[in-house]
């Protein structure tokens, strides 16, 4: 007789809440709510909560339910971080320095590390300062990273950590916890305003912009190495918000110009995701590829956007009677 895990390799369990990171397909009975749910691989994005103020080119760490944000803006930029407990968001101790502009950004709610940018009009410096949180306060870390740096893309946690690309450049440098040190340079021509995912040791970068081009390749790094992939974006981008790993992540937004086209990487290649709710570039992202989240940027009119969206992959359903 066929069965349903013989089909889809899941029991029917019946649970008292819903798994935290089901599989498509896997089905389930939530005996709290008495209903019947299933999990589908479409994706699909959630509004959240609103950010206090509209943030350009801010840098965000975390979850889906735990994350920060902080600094961005442009041209009034801003020190201030708010944190995200998965529904609103709370003002939080700012940074040290006011800055923008697609900086390194790393770390949990608890223990968080800031690096590079740009400290706005009207000097628009590039910066090589490095900040780190003890979730308590921001300190100002000795450590400088190797170049000064913009438009620069990363991935990792405030122990260990990776900064690439920006200027544009195809600089890459890691992060001990302690101090800086120069890596091997990306693969092919310099970007900035790439995204990045993943973590020091497994990341990876999309797209980008060279003055003008945008672009659409896809680098891996193996913690020796970048390498380009043959798999690269549907839409060439700079500027959008990315999360997951280097074998399933998101990307989404970005210019292009501005857009709201959301793209899903299975390690080999790219497919359409559900659009995000609004044309946005510039935000960053979080999270997983499974759970991720995108706060801020800047939407079409250039007003500098307050939006928080969750995006959700596989998606939760209740199955009902027809």
């Amino acid at each position: 007789m066929t069965t349903y895990k013989g089909i889809q390799g899941y029991n029917i369990d019946a649970v008292s809440a819903d798994p935290p990171n089901p599989q498509e397909g896997q089905l389930w009975y939530n005996t709290t709510t008495d209903l019947l749910k299933y999990a589908t691989g479409s994706g699909a994005w959630s509004v959240g909560g609103t950010l206090a103020g509209g943030r350009y080119a801010p840098g965000q760490w975390g979850t889906q339910t735990a994350s920060m944000i902080t600094g961005g803006g442009y041209p009034g930029i801003v020190s201030t971080t708010e944190e995200y407990n998965g529904s609103s968001w709370s003002s939080s101790p700012a940074l040290i320095a006011n800055r923008t502009f697609n900086f390194i950004a790393v770390g949990t709610t608890a223990s968080a590390m800031v690096a590079a940018g740009n400290v706005g009009p009207p000097s628009n410096a590039t910066m090589n300062s490095t900040e780190t949180w003890n979730n308590v306060a921001w300190s100002t870390s000795p450590a400088t990273t190797t170049v000064s740096v913009s438009g620069v893309s990363c991935a990792g946690l405030k122990p260990s950590a990776l900064g690439f690309g920006g200027g544009p450049s195809t600089q890459s440098m890691a992060w001990d916890d302690t101090s800086w040190a120069a890596t091997n340079s990306m693969s092919g021509t310099g970007t900035r305003e790439q995204s990045g995912a993943g973590t020091k040791t497994a990341a990876i970068s999309f797209g980008g912009k060279v003055d003008p081009p945008f672009l659409n390749k896809i680098e891996i790094w193996n913690d020796v190495c970048w390498s380009t992939s043959s798999g690269t974006l549907l839409a060439a981008r700079y500027g959008a918000a990315a999360f997951g790993t280097t074998t399933s992540a998101v990307i989404s937004g970005g210019y292009n110009p501005i857009m709201d086209t959301t793209e899903v990487w299975n390690g080999t290649s790219m497919s359409a995701g559900t659009s995000y709710p609004a044309p946005v570039a510039t935000a960053p992202g979080c999270g997983t590829s499974a759970l991720g989240l995108v706060a801020g940027g800047q939407g079409p009119p250039g007003y500098n956007a307050n939006i928080t969206n969750a995006w959700s992959d596989p998606v939760i359903k209740t199955v009902t009677a027809s």
